[in-house]
């Protein structure tokens, strides 16, 4: 048990690892907002958000980090993250919609990240938000994070600041540290996949000027028989001898 509690000491956060927690009806469980999580997800142009899902009684004090790992093409990327919650601004500006009767206090990336080294796993990220919010009202909300340019790459949530690692074996920490350092793509356990930054906007902007151009093709399919078929006839009257 000293064992678990020393490596735990060394990790900080209980990590958790994403790729499905990408709406309100999906979102990651945070069973005890006091207990310090963190969850790693990918956002892609399909899934371009983290959501998060706790609850919590009045006046609780929310600790929020919002961060990337450290990797040469994720230097640029500053994501946003917010919390949503019953009693914060209604006319927050987010890219989904809120919650009913929810509103949302929202956090944009500061002008310099942080950079925190984590000991257990021997990796590093920036750490563009940290905040604490004392909630207005009792009951459920959420923290999404996503990117305000609609980028796609990599973020991590943390929530909480209390550590406790009773309930976790050495066999965790074993896959705790491959995942961590393969989010992190140092190389430890996998060669690094040759990733991009992708415009998500850029990207599906294209896609709907071509299905716009084959829906309208589809809309005219006599033209294209017709134009078909004389073009045949002459091409016979060419080739056949007996005409012209």
């Amino acid at each position: 048990m000293l064992h678990i509690l020393l490596i735990g000491a060394a990790f900080g956060h209980k990590p958790s690892f994403g790729g499905d927690y990408v709406s309100e009806d999906s979102a990651f469980e945070i069973v005890d907002p006091n207990i310090s999580i963190v969850v790693y997800q990918e956002l892609t142009c399909e899934l371009p958000e983290l959501w998060l899902e706790f609850e919590a009684d009045a006046d609780f004090e929310l600790y929020v980090q919002l961060g990337v790992p450290v990797t040469d093409w994720l230097e640029d990327y500053a994501p946003t993250v917010a919390v949503v919650a019953h009693g914060l601004p209604l006319d927050a500006e987010v890219p989904f919609d809120l919650p009913t009767g929810m509103g949302a206090m929202v956090y944009e990336a500061r002008s310099d990240a942080d950079t925190f080294y984590e000991p257990f796993t021997q990796t590093s990220s920036w750490v563009w938000v940290e905040e604490r919010l004392s909630l207005p009202e009792s009951g459920k909300g959420y923290v999404v994070g996503w990117h305000p340019e609609m980028l796609s790459g990599k973020i991590w949530i943390a929530t909480g600041e209390v550590e406790d690692f009773s309930d976790v074996s050495p066999l965790d920490f074993v896959f705790w540290d491959e995942q961590v350092n393969n989010f992190h793509e140092t190389g430890e356990y996998e060669t690094p996949a040759d990733l991009e930054v992708f415009d998500c906007e850029a990207l599906l902007a294209p896609q709907e000027e071509v299905a716009a151009g084959c829906a309208t093709m589809k809309t005219k399919p006599a033209i294209v028989l017709i134009f078909l078929s004389v073009w045949g006839v002459l091409f016979r009257r060419r080739e056949n001898p007996l005409f012209g």
